[in-house]
């Protein structure tokens, strides 16, 4: 009796130990797209507006200006499959940016076009037009020529902060989304130093795709077969509330970056003459592949929401229910067991 009383104990613990590892692994979330750009060919896997994109020598460079459009304007690429989940982040190691470059999430596919610089339809995560700063904005969902501004945070401070970085730069961007949480993390990909971290809320785009903007020049500054990008990845958000972690350390300081070629002059000047708002982030020069550079655009501050409302509570995985299933059926048996033993 004592050694079936030893064996389903060992059962239960050996069952039990086994579900932590699975309900852990759940949390990291699924890879929805990856992109290291060894390969020309996934250069269709985007659709490309107002800049033309190639991907050379492992990497997607900025070749130029599509046809007709001013060098001073913006450009973006967007993945151009169905995504099926909402809550994603996007990481993007940026490479000798001049100006300014970043992420596009939640794109609407119906809605984006390349007719003004903020036809993106979506939001963005970025490196200003000086290549000093950090911010996130979108475009106006009832008139996507327009922009929703960049954004404040929980704390109604500018999302336009410094992040110690210049032209010539490199820098990893992650950009989540989760409900209407978005948060940008910037850093150093040298040594994962985070250089700008903040969060802000919006409800504007609520699912979509997702891709990479830019700014082909600024001033002297150009973007134009300078910058590059690398180590692409987009992964869905499972976890309640938070998103996931990053290969970014936390930072805070960024400026701002342009809107739509309507107001060209007005999208350079935004966010530059305007000090860090928040505790100055460590300056790191990253080690560069080449140089590097980044930015993005944004304009007006849209409005800020209280903390504390950070997403909704994900669901238990069928798998663990699984588990659980067994371990039950497994002390079910054993008390079974015990009983008959008992009996005898």
């Amino acid at each position: 009796m004592k050694l079936a009383r030893i064996i389903c104990l060992a059962l239960s613990l050996l069952l039990l130990l086994c579900a932590v590892p699975f309900a852990a692994a759940a949390d990291e979330g699924e890879v929805i797209y990856e992109n290291d750009f060894s390969d020309p060919a996934t250069l269709a896997d985007f659709n490309q507006y107002r800049v033309n994109f190639e991907i050379r020598d492992g990497a997607l460079y900025v070749a130029g200006p599509a046809e007709g459009i001013d060098i001073a304007s913006f450009g973006w690429l967007i993945y151009n499959k169905d995504v099926a989940v909402k809550d994603y982040q996007v990481d993007v190691d940026v490479y000798n940016f001049r100006t300014a470059a970043g992420i596009v999430a939640r794109a609407d596919m119906d809605l984006v076009g390349g007719e003004s610089n903020n036809h993106f339809a979506g939001y963005i995560g970025f490196i200003s037009n000086n290549g000093k700063s950090g911010a996130m904005g979108g475009s106006k969902p009832e008139d996507v020529s327009g922009y929703l501004g960049n954004f404040t945070d929980m704390y109604g401070q500018s999302s336009v902060l410094a992040t110690g970085l210049e032209p010539g730069c490199n820098a990893h961007l992650c950009f989540s989304l989760k409900d209407d949480v978005l948060r940008l993390v910037i850093s150093d990909p040298s040594d994962k130093a985070v250089l700008y971290d903040v969060t802000c809320y919006d409800t504007n785009w609520t699912e979509g795709s997702f891709g990479l903007r830019v700014k082909l020049t600024n001033g002297s500054e150009s973007n134009i077969d300078n910058v590059y990008f690398d180590n692409f990845k987009v992964t869905a958000l499972t976890s309640g509330g938070a998103a996931a972690e990053t290969e970014a350390p936390e930072t805070e300081t960024p400026e701002t970056a342009g809107q739509d070629e309507t107001a060209p002059a007005e999208t350079e000047a935004i966010g530059e003459t305007r000090p860090a708002e928040t505790k100055a982030a460590e300056t790191k020069a990253a080690e560069t592949k080449a140089n590097d550079t980044k930015a993005a655009a944004g304009t007006e501050a849209t409005g800020t929401k209280p903390a504390g409302q950070s997403g909704s509570d994900k669901g238990i995985p069928a798998y663990v229910w699984a588990i659980v299933g067994v371990v039950a059926a497994a002390a079910i048996a054993c008390g079974a067991i015990l009983a008959k033993k008992k009996k005898n």
